[in-house]
């Protein structure tokens, strides 16, 4: 009989590889008996030994994958051994033994050549191959021995396989008739915050989809009772009813699925709220009496935005690199501007996002006290000297360490009076830090910052650009008066 084979490399502890190792092993069981799965391993040569990026524990696992496939040749029980061996990849090499029995496989032939020269044989054959292939990354699929470039959902597969064979089995024209129910993105054009594109949200779900059609729809085009119905924050994805169990989709989208009235399903994919106020359209959409930036839903927008002299606001990432290199940019600038520097009211706005379960930096919950401390030392203080704390941080100082740091530094140069120390610790342990935290991260949103750094000049003027050159220049031009710009600009007219 024709069979189709799928050939997947991977790494055996990368999680996108065993993803995809999963998806095939559901396309299998799709489309019984017509499609033969091959598992090889990535990995390097160092030393004339065999090398995994990820350690022994990887490497070990190559080696029982490999040997597995050599030992059982039947497609049900290769598919029983390593659909069990991809739920233990993580704890890898422990918990193998269970999956040789689920394959009915000796445990100890199996020991045997992980452990002694078959294993490292075929492992190192695996490499090589991979390597003569030019296959370095972690999935890569090959179908019947060509390049597989289509979608990695089980359904995506089984089609491909079926499609290959120009195979009419029951299974395959099932595949094929499911195929022609639609999915449906709803975006909103008049949304310019960040993940309100359509386009980049077909982009990060289109290959995880099953193959069917994928459109788009604007939210003003719908129909107005399935607007009423849908509520959603947008983007929004519309999933066809004969996918209500699919077990990958319900993994990949593990929001809250709203069932519609004609049997649809529909998730939410982002946190614009179409019926909130456009800011600048020039109507009340929320219907409240209030129209663009009379609207508190505007507050902060870019469109609404007014102008605020001798004011430098900085929007970080706190962890990122680039955030890094912005501290260093300041320090300079502080430096630069002397005594002139505090002419110039610098804010640190951290950015982030708030959601129904709580708030979140931008790099996780790890730089949460880092993010805390400075915005409650830059609430009692000022923004430079919550940029001397950021530096301190960037060059691999500890939170309580930078911040006992800055203290003495502000109590020495800025005069901080006890019950400012006291209030600093009180913000830092408690809800304070937290709130100023929540408040950058609304404020980075509303703008909205769709990266980092991100600069504001008397709030309004906007620049990516974070040079201390640039900086003081592009501040200058806006703030002309201002002491740290005297000689910059050259003398006004009349002056010597």
């Amino acid at each position: 009989d024709k069979i189709a084979k799928f050939q997947l490399s991977m790494m055996s502890q990368c999680p996108f590889g065993n993803i995809a190792l999963e998806s095939l092993l559901r396309a299998q069981a799709l489309v019984p008996g017509q499609i033969a799965l091959e598992v090889s391993y990535l990995g390097q040569m160092r030393d004339g030994q065999p090398f995994s990026i990820r350690g022994d524990a990887e490497l070990t696992g190559a080696k029982l994958g490999l040997c597995a496939q050599s030992l059982v040749t039947n497609e049900r029980r290769k598919a029983a051994f390593f659909s069990c061996f991809n739920r233990a990849y993580q704890r890898l090499p422990d918990g193998w033994e269970k999956c040789a029995k689920a394959a009915n496989v000796e445990v100890s032939k199996l020991r045997g050549c992980a452990e002694g020269l078959k294993g490292r044989k075929l492992v190192e054959a695996s490499f090589a191959e991979n390597e003569a292939a030019n296959i370095t990354a972690s999935p890569t699929l090959r179908l019947n021995g060509q390049s597989y470039t289509g979608g990695r959902h089980s359904r995506a597969l089984a089609l491909a396989a079926c499609d290959a064979l120009k195979s009419d089995s029951s299974e395959c024209l099932m595949l094929r008739d499911a195929k022609r129910s639609e999915f449906l993105i709803i975006s909103d054009k008049r949304c310019d915050r960040v993940g309100c594109d359509p386009k980049s949200s077909v982009a990060k779900i289109k290959a995880a989809l099953p193959p069917n059609e994928l459109s788009s729809k604007d939210w003003l085009e719908l129909e107005p009772e399935l607007r009423q119905e849908l509520a959603p924050r947008l983007p929004a994805l519309i999933i066809p009813k004969i996918f209500s169990e699919d077990p990958e989709l319900r993994n990949l989208f593990d929001q809250v699925w709203n069932q519609l009235a004609d049997g649809r399903y529909v998730v939410s994919l982002g946190e614009w709220d179409p019926r909130a106020e456009v800011c600048g359209n020039g109507a009340d959409d929320d219907d409240d009496a209030k129209v663009d930036c009379d609207d508190e839903d505007c507050i902060g927008r870019r469109q609404c935005l007014r102008e605020t002299p001798n004011t430098l606001t900085v929007f970080l990432d706190e962890g990122g690199a680039f955030s890094d290199r912005a501290y260093e940019a300041l320090e300079l600038l502080g430096r630069n501007l002397a005594d002139n520097k505090h002419s110039v009211k610098l804010e640190l706005v951290q950015t982030g996002r708030v959601t129904k379960d709580g708030w979140f930096p931008a790099r996780g919950k790890e730089v949460e006290p880092a993010v805390v401390a400075q915005l409650c030392l830059q609430e009692a203080t000022d923004g430079w000297l919550a940029a001397q704390f950021g530096m301190c941080q960037a060059s691999g100082g500890k939170v309580q360490g930078c911040l006992r740091r800055s203290l003495q530094g502000a109590r020495a140069n800025v005069g901080l009076l006890q019950s400012q120390l006291d209030q600093i610790s009180e913000c830092v342990r408690g809800e304070p830090g937290k709130a100023l935290a929540k408040l950058g991260y609304a404020r980075a949103s509303a703008l909205p910052v769709k990266q980092t750094p991100h600069v504001l000049i008397n709030n309004t003027l906007e620049t990516t650009s974070y040079s201390p050159e640039n900086l003081r220049e592009k501040f200058c031009m806006k703030n002309p008066e201002n002491t740290a710009c005297r000689g910059l600009l050259g003398p006004k007219p009349g002056e010597k």
